[in-house]
């Protein structure tokens, strides 16, 4: 709005920039369709609660394991950002990427656990 309150139509230029940064981004999207959906490794009991564990371009036995220590002693595995969920927002308790595969076709390295 100006000073008068009058609502400026955007430029060309802006409405060019923000059709390109569209279209940039549903490339980017297109491009991750390829990546796999995580697979469900099973359930675990850590301190009498049953967590169900999923993993993403890992192995399930690493992901449980990995899970398991995460649970009971916030051991984080090398190389790899966690993050805990609140019980009243999700049933995901945490998820644990690591971020020096982002650029994988397949998507990132990753594993978590709900309830």
């Amino acid at each position: 709005m100006n000073r008068r309150g009058a609502v400026r139509r955007p430029t060309s230029s802006i409405l060019v920039a923000a059709v390109t940064v569209t279209l940039g981004l549903g490339a980017m999207t297109a491009t991750q369709a390829d990546a796999i959906p995580a697979v469900g490794c099973g359930s675990i009991t850590v301190n009498h609660t049953r967590y169900s564990v999923r993993a993403h371009v890992l192995s399930c036995r690493l992901a449980r394991q990995w899970s398991i220590a995460f649970l009971a002693r916030n051991s984080v595995p090398a190389g790899y950002d966690c993050q805990r969920f609140s019980p009243k927002v999700t049933r995901v308790r945490f998820l644990c990427d690591n971020p020096a595969t982002v650029t994988r076709i397949d998507g990132p390295l990753g594993f978590s656990a709900s309830r």
